[in-house]
Protein backbone atom coordinates (compact mmCIF):
# COMPACT_ATOMS: atom_id res chain seq x y z
CA UNK A 1 0.00 0.00 0.00
CA UNK A 2 1.29 3.53 -0.95
CA UNK A 3 2.44 5.50 1.75
CA UNK A 4 -0.18 8.71 1.47
CA UNK A 5 -2.82 5.83 0.83
CA UNK A 6 -1.71 4.17 4.03
CA UNK A 7 -1.61 7.44 5.88
CA UNK A 8 -5.74 8.07 5.08
CA UNK A 9 -6.08 4.16 5.97
CA UNK A 10 -4.38 4.57 9.50
CA UNK A 11 -6.25 7.85 10.05
CA UNK A 12 -9.46 6.54 9.16
CA UNK A 13 -8.56 3.43 12.08
CA UNK A 14 -7.88 5.69 14.76
CA UNK A 15 -10.81 7.82 13.88
CA UNK A 16 -13.14 4.35 14.41
CA UNK A 17 -11.26 4.35 17.71
CA UNK A 18 -11.10 7.17 19.23
CA UNK A 19 -14.77 9.06 18.16
CA UNK A 20 -16.49 5.88 20.09
CA UNK A 21 -14.17 6.92 22.85
CA UNK A 22 -15.19 10.82 22.57
CA UNK A 23 -18.38 9.86 23.10
CA UNK A 24 -18.10 7.21 25.94
CA UNK A 25 -16.35 10.05 28.04
CA UNK A 26 -18.34 12.59 27.67
CA UNK A 27 -21.94 11.30 27.79
CA UNK A 28 -21.43 8.00 29.21
CA UNK A 29 -22.85 4.83 27.98
CA UNK A 30 -25.04 6.06 25.10
CA UNK A 31 -27.14 3.74 22.60
CA UNK A 32 -26.21 3.95 19.33
CA UNK A 33 -30.05 4.69 18.46
CA UNK A 34 -29.11 7.86 20.52
CA UNK A 35 -26.28 8.34 18.21
CA UNK A 36 -28.50 7.90 15.03
CA UNK A 37 -31.24 9.85 16.41
CA UNK A 38 -29.08 12.68 16.83
CA UNK A 39 -27.03 11.81 13.36
CA UNK A 40 -30.99 12.70 11.79
CA UNK A 41 -32.11 15.90 13.56
CA UNK A 42 -30.46 19.22 14.31
CA UNK A 43 -27.55 19.73 16.80
CA UNK A 44 -28.80 23.55 16.24
CA UNK A 45 -27.82 25.47 19.86
CA UNK A 46 -25.58 22.82 21.15
CA UNK A 47 -22.92 23.86 23.54
CA UNK A 48 -19.14 25.04 21.04
CA UNK A 49 -17.18 23.28 23.88
CA UNK A 50 -18.81 20.40 22.98
CA UNK A 51 -17.66 20.68 19.35
CA UNK A 52 -13.98 21.49 20.38
CA UNK A 53 -13.79 18.59 22.37
CA UNK A 54 -15.22 16.23 19.32
CA UNK A 55 -13.12 17.84 17.13
CA UNK A 56 -10.30 17.03 19.42
CA UNK A 57 -11.10 13.35 19.95
CA UNK A 58 -12.12 12.51 16.00
CA UNK A 59 -9.55 14.31 14.29
CA UNK A 60 -6.34 16.10 16.12
CA UNK A 61 -5.78 12.46 18.44
CA UNK A 62 -6.46 10.41 15.13
CA UNK A 63 -4.07 12.74 13.34
CA UNK A 64 -1.04 12.72 15.77
CA UNK A 65 -1.55 8.69 16.26
CA UNK A 66 -1.20 8.29 12.59
CA UNK A 67 1.96 10.59 12.48
CA UNK A 68 3.09 8.30 15.59
CA UNK A 69 2.71 5.22 13.12
CA UNK A 70 3.93 6.67 10.36
CA UNK A 71 7.15 8.35 11.88
CA UNK A 72 9.85 5.02 11.18
CA UNK A 73 8.82 5.31 7.44
CA UNK A 74 8.82 9.19 6.75
CA UNK A 75 11.40 10.72 9.40
CA UNK A 76 13.95 8.15 10.76
CA UNK A 77 17.29 9.48 9.55
CA UNK A 78 18.97 7.67 6.73
CA UNK A 79 21.83 5.90 8.91
CA UNK A 80 19.00 4.56 11.56
CA UNK A 81 16.94 3.07 9.07
CA UNK A 82 18.86 -0.22 9.16
CA UNK A 83 16.96 -0.28 12.67
CA UNK A 84 13.46 0.05 11.16
CA UNK A 85 14.32 -2.07 7.96
CA UNK A 86 11.28 -4.68 9.13
CA UNK A 87 8.97 -1.33 9.36
CA UNK A 88 10.08 -0.19 6.19
CA UNK A 89 8.56 -3.39 4.41
CA UNK A 90 5.25 -2.16 2.96
CA UNK A 91 3.62 -5.52 3.54
CA UNK A 92 4.57 -5.66 6.99
CA UNK A 93 3.05 -1.76 7.57
CA UNK A 94 -0.01 -3.04 5.29
CA UNK A 95 -0.67 -6.16 7.60
CA UNK A 96 -0.41 -3.93 11.02
CA UNK A 97 -2.85 -1.50 9.36
CA UNK A 98 -5.56 -4.22 8.70
CA UNK A 99 -5.03 -5.62 11.76
CA UNK A 100 -5.63 -1.65 13.50
CA UNK A 101 -8.74 -1.48 11.09
CA UNK A 102 -10.18 -4.61 12.34
CA UNK A 103 -9.40 -3.69 16.37
CA UNK A 104 -10.79 -0.07 15.72
CA UNK A 105 -13.86 -1.73 14.74
CA UNK A 106 -14.08 -4.19 17.32
CA UNK A 107 -13.86 -1.78 19.77
CA UNK A 108 -17.11 0.50 17.86
CA UNK A 109 -19.13 -2.41 17.99
CA UNK A 110 -18.11 -3.04 21.76
CA UNK A 111 -18.65 0.79 22.83
CA UNK A 112 -21.48 1.51 20.82
CA UNK A 113 -23.45 -2.64 21.01
CA UNK A 114 -24.26 -2.19 17.07
CA UNK A 115 -24.03 -6.46 17.39
CA UNK A 116 -26.95 -5.90 20.21
CA UNK A 117 -28.71 -3.21 17.99
CA UNK A 118 -28.40 -5.49 14.62
CA UNK A 119 -29.99 -8.16 16.78
CA UNK A 120 -33.02 -6.37 18.56
CA UNK A 121 -34.23 -5.26 15.17
CA UNK A 122 -33.84 -9.09 13.78
CA UNK A 123 -35.82 -10.32 16.63
CA UNK A 124 -39.42 -8.83 16.73
CA UNK A 125 -41.63 -7.99 20.17
CA UNK A 126 -45.01 -8.11 20.49
CA UNK A 127 -44.39 -5.49 23.44
CA UNK A 128 -46.77 -2.89 22.09
CA UNK A 129 -49.21 -5.13 20.11
CA UNK A 130 -49.81 -7.00 23.91
CA UNK A 131 -49.68 -4.02 25.92
CA UNK A 132 -50.10 -0.46 24.12
CA UNK A 133 -53.26 1.39 24.85
CA UNK A 134 -54.27 4.12 22.63
CA UNK A 135 -56.52 6.60 24.30
CA UNK A 136 -58.65 9.43 22.54
CA UNK A 137 -59.36 12.68 24.24
CA UNK A 138 -63.46 11.31 23.70
CA UNK A 139 -62.25 8.59 26.15
CA UNK A 140 -60.78 10.74 28.89
CA UNK A 141 -62.98 12.50 31.09
CA UNK A 142 -61.77 15.46 33.69
CA UNK A 143 -63.59 15.10 37.27
CA UNK A 144 -61.40 18.50 37.72
CA UNK A 145 -59.52 20.14 35.28
CA UNK A 146 -56.14 21.91 37.70
CA UNK A 147 -53.36 24.08 36.15
CA UNK A 148 -50.19 22.17 35.95
CA UNK A 149 -47.08 23.38 35.34
CA UNK A 150 -44.26 20.40 34.82
CA UNK A 151 -40.37 21.32 35.10
CA UNK A 152 -38.10 18.52 33.86
CA UNK A 153 -35.00 19.07 35.07
CA UNK A 154 -31.66 18.01 33.35
CA UNK A 155 -30.23 14.75 34.77
CA UNK A 156 -31.58 15.33 38.22
CA UNK A 157 -31.47 12.49 40.19
CA UNK A 158 -31.97 11.49 43.75
CA UNK A 159 -28.70 10.16 43.90
CA UNK A 160 -27.11 13.30 44.61
CA UNK A 161 -28.84 13.67 48.15
CA UNK A 162 -27.42 9.96 49.10
CA UNK A 163 -25.45 10.43 51.92
CA UNK A 164 -24.18 6.98 51.65
CA UNK A 165 -21.84 7.97 48.80
CA UNK A 166 -21.73 11.76 49.02
CA UNK A 167 -20.87 13.33 52.57
CA UNK A 168 -23.70 15.32 52.21
CA UNK A 169 -27.66 15.98 50.55
CA UNK A 170 -26.72 18.27 47.91
CA UNK A 171 -30.43 18.79 47.06
CA UNK A 172 -32.20 19.43 50.30
CA UNK A 173 -34.69 21.54 48.34
CA UNK A 174 -35.74 19.31 46.38
CA UNK A 175 -35.70 16.18 49.46
CA UNK A 176 -37.44 18.48 51.20
CA UNK A 177 -40.72 18.91 48.46
CA UNK A 178 -40.12 14.89 48.17
CA UNK A 179 -40.98 14.25 51.70
CA UNK A 180 -43.67 16.93 52.05
CA UNK A 181 -45.40 15.56 48.92
CA UNK A 182 -45.98 12.63 46.38
CA UNK A 183 -42.51 11.06 45.15
CA UNK A 184 -42.48 7.15 43.81
CA UNK A 185 -39.11 5.30 44.57
CA UNK A 186 -38.36 2.83 42.27
CA UNK A 187 -37.29 3.99 38.94
CA UNK A 188 -36.00 2.10 35.69
CA UNK A 189 -34.47 3.85 33.06
CA UNK A 190 -35.04 1.76 30.04
CA UNK A 191 -33.99 1.62 26.57
CA UNK A 192 -34.95 4.58 24.58
CA UNK A 193 -35.46 6.95 27.36
CA UNK A 194 -32.17 8.07 28.48
CA UNK A 195 -31.41 11.44 27.02
CA UNK A 196 -33.68 14.61 26.93
CA UNK A 197 -36.36 14.42 23.83
CA UNK A 198 -36.47 10.68 24.61
CA UNK A 199 -37.48 11.09 28.35
CA UNK A 200 -40.09 14.26 26.73
CA UNK A 201 -41.51 11.92 24.23
CA UNK A 202 -41.94 8.97 27.20
CA UNK A 203 -43.76 11.52 29.76
CA UNK A 204 -45.74 12.99 26.84
CA UNK A 205 -46.55 10.41 24.70
CA UNK A 206 -46.22 7.24 26.85
CA UNK A 207 -43.75 5.24 24.52
CA UNK A 208 -40.04 5.02 24.24
CA UNK A 209 -38.32 6.98 21.26
CA UNK A 210 -36.71 4.30 18.92
CA UNK A 211 -35.32 3.99 15.78
CA UNK A 212 -36.59 1.92 13.30
CA UNK A 213 -34.43 -0.16 10.73
CA UNK A 214 -36.88 0.14 8.18
CA UNK A 215 -37.55 3.22 6.28
CA UNK A 216 -34.99 5.25 7.60
CA UNK A 217 -34.65 8.57 6.32
CA UNK A 218 -32.57 12.18 7.41
CA UNK A 219 -35.97 13.41 7.07
CA UNK A 220 -37.99 10.78 9.42
CA UNK A 221 -38.61 13.23 12.20
CA UNK A 222 -39.90 16.15 10.55
CA UNK A 223 -42.77 15.01 11.40
CA UNK A 224 -42.26 13.51 14.99
CA UNK A 225 -44.32 10.30 15.33
CA UNK A 226 -46.94 11.64 13.98
CA UNK A 227 -49.15 8.64 14.55
CA UNK A 228 -48.44 8.75 18.10
CA UNK A 229 -51.16 10.24 20.65
CA UNK A 230 -49.58 12.28 23.36
CA UNK A 231 -51.25 13.48 26.52
CA UNK A 232 -50.49 17.47 25.06
CA UNK A 233 -53.07 16.60 22.41
CA UNK A 234 -55.68 15.07 24.96
CA UNK A 235 -55.30 18.34 27.10
CA UNK A 236 -55.39 20.41 23.99
CA UNK A 237 -59.18 18.76 22.80
CA UNK A 238 -60.06 19.08 26.31
CA UNK A 239 -59.62 22.86 26.26
CA UNK A 240 -56.15 23.54 27.82
CA UNK A 241 -53.75 26.23 26.91
CA UNK A 242 -50.37 24.51 26.06
CA UNK A 243 -46.73 26.27 26.13
CA UNK A 244 -43.36 24.97 26.37
CA UNK A 245 -40.42 27.54 27.69
CA UNK A 246 -36.61 26.15 27.29
CA UNK A 247 -33.34 28.21 27.59
CA UNK A 248 -31.85 26.53 24.62
CA UNK A 249 -32.40 26.31 21.07
CA UNK A 250 -35.69 24.66 20.26
CA UNK A 251 -34.44 23.01 16.57
CA UNK A 252 -32.10 20.80 19.07
CA UNK A 253 -33.11 17.05 18.27
CA UNK A 254 -36.39 18.09 16.50
CA UNK A 255 -37.75 19.91 19.75
CA UNK A 256 -39.82 22.40 17.65
CA UNK A 257 -41.43 19.52 15.43
CA UNK A 258 -42.33 17.37 18.53
CA UNK A 259 -44.12 20.01 20.32
CA UNK A 260 -45.48 21.86 17.34
CA UNK A 261 -47.17 18.88 15.35
CA UNK A 262 -48.47 17.51 19.61
CA UNK A 263 -51.04 19.76 20.43
CA UNK A 264 -48.84 22.98 21.92
CA UNK A 265 -50.03 26.00 20.87
CA UNK A 266 -47.29 28.56 22.17
CA UNK A 267 -43.58 27.49 22.62
CA UNK A 268 -40.24 28.99 23.40
CA UNK A 269 -37.01 28.71 22.82
CA UNK A 270 -33.57 30.91 23.27
CA UNK A 271 -34.72 32.42 19.39
CA UNK A 272 -38.23 32.86 20.22
CA UNK A 273 -37.00 34.54 24.25
CA UNK A 274 -34.36 36.75 22.00
CA UNK A 275 -37.24 37.71 19.88
CA UNK A 276 -39.33 39.22 22.81
CA UNK A 277 -36.46 39.90 25.17
CA UNK A 278 -33.69 41.50 22.74
CA UNK A 279 -30.35 39.89 23.01
CA UNK A 280 -28.97 37.65 25.94
CA UNK A 281 -27.63 39.69 28.21
CA UNK A 282 -24.26 38.98 30.30
CA UNK A 283 -26.65 38.41 33.39
CA UNK A 284 -28.93 36.19 31.49
CA UNK A 285 -26.32 34.05 29.49
CA UNK A 286 -25.96 30.29 30.31
CA UNK A 287 -22.97 27.77 29.29
CA UNK A 288 -23.41 27.89 25.75
CA UNK A 289 -26.86 26.46 25.21
CA UNK A 290 -28.42 30.22 25.36
CA UNK A 291 -30.21 31.43 28.22
CA UNK A 292 -29.57 30.46 31.69
CA UNK A 293 -32.24 28.65 34.02
CA UNK A 294 -32.85 31.92 36.24
CA UNK A 295 -33.96 33.91 32.71
CA UNK A 296 -35.70 31.12 31.68
CA UNK A 297 -37.83 30.91 35.19
CA UNK A 298 -38.12 34.62 35.19
CA UNK A 299 -39.61 34.70 31.54
CA UNK A 300 -41.88 31.76 32.26
CA UNK A 301 -43.42 33.40 35.56
CA UNK A 302 -44.32 36.42 32.91
CA UNK A 303 -46.00 34.25 30.61
CA UNK A 304 -47.70 31.64 33.01
CA UNK A 305 -49.05 34.77 34.35
CA UNK A 306 -50.33 35.74 31.47
CA UNK A 307 -52.23 32.33 30.65
CA UNK A 308 -53.55 32.26 34.37
CA UNK A 309 -56.03 34.94 33.07
CA UNK A 310 -57.30 33.57 30.27
CA UNK A 311 -60.48 31.80 30.53
CA UNK A 312 -59.11 28.14 30.77
CA UNK A 313 -57.04 26.15 32.36
CA UNK A 314 -53.15 25.98 31.74
CA UNK A 315 -50.32 23.20 30.88
CA UNK A 316 -46.99 24.79 30.76
CA UNK A 317 -43.61 22.20 30.09
CA UNK A 318 -40.27 24.25 32.11
CA UNK A 319 -37.08 22.79 30.74
CA UNK A 320 -33.85 23.34 32.65
CA UNK A 321 -30.07 22.78 31.14
CA UNK A 322 -27.61 24.78 33.75
CA UNK A 323 -27.05 21.11 34.90
CA UNK A 324 -26.33 19.80 31.76
CA UNK A 325 -22.96 17.48 31.40
CA UNK A 326 -19.91 17.46 30.98
CA UNK A 327 -19.81 21.24 33.31
CA UNK A 328 -23.33 22.56 34.07
CA UNK A 329 -23.38 26.45 34.11
CA UNK A 330 -22.49 28.19 37.39
CA UNK A 331 -24.58 31.00 37.59
CA UNK A 332 -22.80 33.69 39.67
CA UNK A 333 -25.56 35.87 40.00
CA UNK A 334 -27.71 33.34 42.16
CA UNK A 335 -25.08 30.51 43.13
CA UNK A 336 -21.86 30.06 45.71
CA UNK A 337 -19.42 28.46 45.63
CA UNK A 338 -19.18 25.50 48.36
CA UNK A 339 -17.24 22.29 46.97
CA UNK A 340 -15.99 23.60 43.47
CA UNK A 341 -16.96 20.82 41.44
CA UNK A 342 -20.58 20.19 39.67
CA UNK A 343 -22.22 19.37 42.99
CA UNK A 344 -22.39 23.27 43.27
CA UNK A 345 -24.55 23.61 40.39
CA UNK A 346 -26.31 20.64 41.38
CA UNK A 347 -27.46 22.95 44.53
CA UNK A 348 -27.78 25.68 42.90
CA UNK A 349 -30.60 24.19 40.77
CA UNK A 350 -32.32 22.55 43.80
CA UNK A 351 -32.62 25.61 45.31
CA UNK A 352 -33.58 27.78 41.83
CA UNK A 353 -36.37 25.21 41.57
CA UNK A 354 -37.59 25.37 44.95
CA UNK A 355 -37.88 29.32 44.72
CA UNK A 356 -40.17 29.13 41.63
CA UNK A 357 -42.50 26.44 42.73
CA UNK A 358 -42.56 28.94 45.87
CA UNK A 359 -43.55 31.59 43.79
CA UNK A 360 -46.08 29.63 41.72
CA UNK A 361 -47.66 29.04 45.45
CA UNK A 362 -47.71 32.57 46.42
CA UNK A 363 -50.00 33.55 43.15
CA UNK A 364 -53.41 33.67 42.97
CA UNK A 365 -54.02 30.81 40.57
CA UNK A 366 -51.24 28.64 42.96
CA UNK A 367 -54.00 26.68 44.70
CA UNK A 368 -55.67 25.58 41.43
CA UNK A 369 -51.95 24.60 39.62
CA UNK A 370 -50.62 21.53 40.15
CA UNK A 371 -46.66 21.15 40.15
CA UNK A 372 -44.80 17.97 38.79
CA UNK A 373 -40.95 17.82 38.96
CA UNK A 374 -39.22 15.51 36.96
CA UNK A 375 -35.42 14.68 36.19
CA UNK A 376 -35.32 13.98 32.71
CA UNK A 377 -32.83 11.23 32.77
CA UNK A 378 -30.04 10.01 35.27
CA UNK A 379 -27.13 11.99 34.75
CA UNK A 380 -24.68 10.52 31.86
CA UNK A 381 -21.24 12.20 32.46
CA UNK A 382 -19.34 14.99 35.20
CA UNK A 383 -16.91 15.60 37.27
CA UNK A 384 -18.93 14.08 40.28
CA UNK A 385 -19.74 10.95 38.04
CA UNK A 386 -17.27 8.57 39.58
CA UNK A 387 -19.12 9.08 42.58
CA UNK A 388 -22.77 9.07 40.93
CA UNK A 389 -22.27 5.46 39.48
CA UNK A 390 -21.38 4.12 42.94
CA UNK A 391 -25.12 3.99 43.98
CA UNK A 392 -26.95 0.57 43.55
CA UNK A 393 -30.44 2.75 43.51
CA UNK A 394 -30.36 5.67 41.02
CA UNK A 395 -33.46 7.09 41.04
CA UNK A 396 -34.68 10.51 38.82
CA UNK A 397 -35.99 13.09 40.98
CA UNK A 398 -39.88 12.74 40.57
CA UNK A 399 -41.87 15.36 42.79
CA UNK A 400 -45.64 15.62 42.39
CA UNK A 401 -47.06 18.37 43.75
CA UNK A 402 -51.20 19.69 44.96
CA UNK A 403 -52.66 17.51 42.58
CA UNK A 404 -56.16 16.61 42.88
CA UNK A 405 -55.36 12.94 43.66
CA UNK A 406 -53.40 11.10 45.93
CA UNK A 407 -51.75 7.54 45.36
CA UNK A 408 -53.29 4.24 46.61
CA UNK A 409 -49.37 3.34 46.89
CA UNK A 410 -46.68 5.25 46.90
CA UNK A 411 -43.33 3.59 48.22
CA UNK A 412 -41.98 0.52 46.37
CA UNK A 413 -44.08 1.36 42.91
CA UNK A 414 -41.57 0.18 39.86
CA UNK A 415 -41.92 2.65 36.93
CA UNK A 416 -40.44 3.64 33.98
CA UNK A 417 -40.50 7.30 32.25
CA UNK A 418 -43.65 6.03 29.88
CA UNK A 419 -45.49 6.04 33.32
CA UNK A 420 -45.03 9.83 33.49
CA UNK A 421 -47.31 10.28 30.73
CA UNK A 422 -50.80 8.44 32.37
CA UNK A 423 -49.53 9.92 35.72
CA UNK A 424 -49.46 13.80 35.08
CA UNK A 425 -53.27 13.35 33.57
CA UNK A 426 -54.25 11.26 36.71
CA UNK A 427 -52.44 13.71 38.91
CA UNK A 428 -54.49 16.78 37.42
CA UNK A 429 -57.90 15.52 37.51
CA UNK A 430 -58.23 12.83 34.84
CA UNK A 431 -60.13 9.57 34.47
CA UNK A 432 -58.35 6.80 32.40
CA UNK A 433 -59.84 4.18 30.80
CA UNK A 434 -57.84 1.03 32.58
CA UNK A 435 -55.43 3.48 34.06
CA UNK A 436 -53.37 3.81 30.82
CA UNK A 437 -51.98 5.59 28.39
CA UNK A 438 -49.43 4.20 26.00
CA UNK A 439 -47.13 1.88 27.55
CA UNK A 440 -47.72 3.90 30.93
CA UNK A 441 -50.04 3.37 33.82
CA UNK A 442 -51.10 5.76 36.32
CA UNK A 443 -48.98 5.77 38.94
CA UNK A 444 -51.61 6.77 41.41
CA UNK A 445 -54.18 3.98 40.90
CA UNK A 446 -53.50 0.44 41.92
CA UNK A 447 -53.39 -1.05 38.53
CA UNK A 448 -49.61 -2.31 38.15
CA UNK A 449 -46.94 -0.99 35.40
CA UNK A 450 -45.76 -2.73 33.06
CA UNK A 451 -42.62 -2.98 35.03
CA UNK A 452 -44.62 -4.64 37.89
CA UNK A 453 -46.74 -6.65 36.17
CA UNK A 454 -44.03 -8.58 33.86
CA UNK A 455 -40.70 -7.70 35.67
CA UNK A 456 -37.39 -4.72 34.89
CA UNK A 457 -35.88 -7.63 33.28
CA UNK A 458 -37.95 -8.06 30.61
CA UNK A 459 -38.57 -4.58 29.35
CA UNK A 460 -34.94 -3.86 29.14
CA UNK A 461 -34.74 -7.08 27.06
CA UNK A 462 -38.15 -6.34 24.79
CA UNK A 463 -38.25 -2.56 24.75
CA UNK A 464 -35.06 -2.26 21.98
CA UNK A 465 -36.63 -5.05 19.78
CA UNK A 466 -38.32 -4.39 16.45
CA UNK A 467 -42.27 -3.78 16.71
CA UNK A 468 -44.21 -3.60 13.60
CA UNK A 469 -46.64 -1.73 15.85
CA UNK A 470 -44.53 0.92 16.81
CA UNK A 471 -43.32 1.29 13.23
CA UNK A 472 -46.83 2.60 12.49
CA UNK A 473 -46.15 5.37 14.82
CA UNK A 474 -44.08 6.93 11.98
CA UNK A 475 -46.75 6.81 9.19
CA UNK A 476 -49.27 9.97 9.30
CA UNK A 477 -51.90 9.61 11.53
CA UNK A 478 -55.57 8.12 10.22
CA UNK A 479 -59.07 10.64 10.79
CA UNK A 480 -59.82 7.85 13.35
CA UNK A 481 -56.81 8.62 15.94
Amino acid sequence: MKKKLLFLFVFLCFVLYCYPLFLEKTFGKCSFEQIIFHAMNPLKGTDVRLYYKGFGYAFVLPLFLTFLYMFPSWFVPKKFKSKFSKWQNGKLRTYLAWGLFVISIIFQMYILRIDVWYYNHKHPTTLFKDHYVAQKATDITFKEKRNAVVIYMEAMEKTYSDTTIFDKDYIPELTNLANQNVSFDRFYQYPGTQWTIASLVNGMCGIPLKIPMKGVRMDLFKTFLPSAVCISEILKDNGYNLGIIIGSDLKFSGLDNLVSQHGFDNYWGSKEIRKEKGEISLKQKGHGWGYNDDAMFEFAKEKITAASKQDKPFFYVLMTIDTHFPNGYFNPNICVHKENNFTDVISCSSALVNRFVEWIKAQPFGKDTAIIIVGDHITQGNDVYETIIKSKNRQIVNIFINGAKTPVKEKGRQFGTFDIAPSILSFIGAELPNDSFGLGRDLFSSTPTLSEESSPETLFQELPRYSPEYQKFFTPRTSQQ
